[in-house]
């Protein structure tokens, strides 16, 4: 029989225009050794701070013993703005979750990674 694995895939990072101060974010996860490969999520709520949520998504993958993928990514989807200032600061939170994934040695994506 296979071990049952559970595998911190990625964080995604749901900030559309006018939610900078209480964004969802969402630790995809996949389920393997099963007879079925199995995804879902846990999602994070209110959140206020990038940086703070990818450590609570760190505490949460320690605690509960869920390995992180080799290709682990933070995704940031690509939301549509009403203007050009609003569209800076969604380019300018985009550069942020980017260069956070560069100091960890993970992906940075606008799309959330194949199973």
């Amino acid at each position: 029989m296979n071990q049952t694995n559970i595998i911190a895939r990625s964080l995604m990072y749901i900030i559309p225009e006018g939610m900078q101060q209480s964004f969802q974010a969402r630790l995809g996860i996949v389920v393997t050794g099963t007879t079925k490969e199995c995804l879902g999520d846990f999602t994070f709520y209110n959140c206020s701070d990038i940086e703070a949520v990818l450590n609570q998504a760190k505490e949460l993958i320690s605690k509960m013993n869920i390995k992180i993928a080799d290709d682990f990514t933070l995704v940031y989807p690509d939301f549509p703005a009403s203007n050009d200032d609003v569209q800076a600061q969604l380019i300018d939170i985009a550069w942020e979750i980017q260069s956070l994934a560069a100091s960890h040695d993970w992906i940075f994506s606008r799309l959330l990674p194949n199973s």
